[in-house]
């Protein structure tokens, strides 16, 4: 092979290469609002699955669901459900919510935290 072909060869890979890596920088991102949940159910029945087998976190990993139960702790950027599903909120301000209020949240799942036992979601919003 001569310089001229391996000089085209390597031009080809990287035009590929900035093609792809221009392709992935444009993506769009992930809009858990306009998903449809892949579950929904009180904060209670998961507490009580996931108590019982840790390992049963993984089957929801990463999907939306929709959640309900009551307010123990609210912030501007999240709410804790039930001392046990802490959500972060997609926007800021609390909405309006209180402890002892009970509410519907769709979040993505993102991690069970075993120091603290709760369960983590992501891009949450308060269901009306």
């Amino acid at each position: 092979m001569n310089k001229k072909n391996i000089l085209l060869i390597a031009l080809g890979v990287l035009a590929i290469g900035l093609s792809v890596a221009v392709y992935l920088w444009n993506k769009p991102h992930r809009n858990v609002q306009n998903e449809k949940s892949s579950a929904q159910m009180s904060v209670e029945s998961l507490k009580a699955e996931i108590a019982g087998n840790p390992a049963a976190i993984d089957t929801y990993l990463d999907r939306v669901l929709e959640l309900k139960g009551v307010v123990t702790e609210a912030a501007d950027d999240h709410i804790v459900l039930e001392e046990f599903a802490y959500i972060e909120l997609l926007e800021s301000g609390n909405q309006g919510l209180e402890p002892g209020q009970t509410v519907a949240v769709k979040a993505r799942v993102v991690s069970f935290d075993d120091l603290f036992g709760q369960l983590r979601l992501d891009q949450g919003a308060v269901l009306k």
